[in-house]
């Protein structure tokens, strides 16, 4: 605690711990609020013209889709054909046959 007298010897005042505190906390509050303003303005977002936009595509209408044939025969010789084939390649003969008839078919044996 101390008193504060002026230069005619008046009492003026009395200043306490707590005011010499808070005289410190105020000024480093003051400069802590002015750095935080001041990085608060440097990083505001500075107005500026918005990227261009390209305009978005028109979505296509839809088409209907193509009808595909089919790559084997829809008749019913060619669906009894095609029966007939797949029995024949369940067979181990008729796997053995076919590779015969075509090299391509045989497995590659790799050394």
């Amino acid at each position: 605690m101390a008193l504060v007298v002026d230069e005619y010897g008046n009492l003026q005042g009395l200043v306490t711990l707590h005011d010499i505190l808070e005289a410190i906390v105020r000024r480093k509050l003051s400069e802590l609020e002015r750095r935080l303003s001041q990085a608060q303005a440097d990083a505001a977002p500075r107005p500026s013209r918005p990227a261009p936009q390209e305009p978005k595509p028109q979505p296509k209408p839809a088409k209907a889709p193509a009808k595909r044939t089919p790559s084997f025969g829809t008749d019913n010789r060619a669906i009894l054909n095609g029966i007939v084939w797949s029995e024949i390649l369940k067979e181990s003969k008729g796997r053995a046959y076919l590779n015969k008839r075509n090299p391509r078919l045989r497995p590659r044996v790799t050394r």
